[in-house]
């Protein structure tokens, strides 16, 4: 998905799935029903926010024993906890100078969770090298951004109440800041694969 087009080819039923990038679409493949941006940040070690400000609601951080806890009232009775660890060189340090990593994030609407999704086994990733051309007729592609070292969760779990899924997410090898060609959000049809419009309401 490039954020407006869904696009998913599925091997096993030879099918060639799209639609538009909503979240329902996106959850009938992931089985995680959170949109689209919430759903990449998370991939990344990031909390998607709620809205809580200018009188859409409220939020609190505290210390809850090992961790940061923040909780975050928004609006339609919609309430989120991010729990921030430590990083574990920092523990002793003042907490304007600790690192934290995301450990935890729950959002429930109504008193009912509507997902929780669980982040760990951090590691400390690197930049993308150059995509170099083997035959060497064409100059390298360089990275998408610039150098970063920044920690992303190898591991990432989501549980879903209503539908009671338990998605696992596990990354081997990732890389920031990829070469990105042209066509790198375009997928073509593969050959002898049938296509199949899928639409569905957030």
């Amino acid at each position: 998905a490039d954020g407006k087009d869904f696009k998913l080819a599925d091997l096993e039923q030879k099918t060639f799935f799209y639609g538009p990038a909503t979240a329902c679409n996106l959850a009938r493949f992931t089985q995680v029903p959170v949109p689209g941006h919430a759903l990449v940040s998370l991939l990344r070690g990031e909390a998607p926010v709620l809205l809580h400000k200018g009188g859409a609601g409220k939020a609190e951080i505290k210390w809850d024993g090992s961790h940061y806890k923040i909780v975050i009232n928004s609006t339609q009775q919609a309430e989120e906890e991010i729990q921030l660890g430590v990083h574990p060189d920092d523990f002793e340090k003042p907490w304007k100078e600790q690192r934290v990593r995301v450990k935890r994030v729950r959002v429930a609407q109504g008193g009912r969770d509507l997902y929780i999704s669980d982040l760990s086994d951090y590691e400390v990733g690197k930049t993308a090298p150059p995509r170099v051309d083997e035959d060497g007729l064409e100059p390298p592609i360089p990275p998408s951004g610039p150098a970063c070292s920044a920690e992303y969760p190898k591991t990432i779990r989501f549980k879903v109440e209503e539908t009671r899924d338990d998605v696992l997410f596990n990354y081997k090898e990732a890389k920031w800041n990829p070469p990105l060609l042209g066509e790198t959000f375009t997928q073509p049809v593969p050959g002898g694969m049938r296509k199949q419009l899928v639409t569905c309401k957030d």
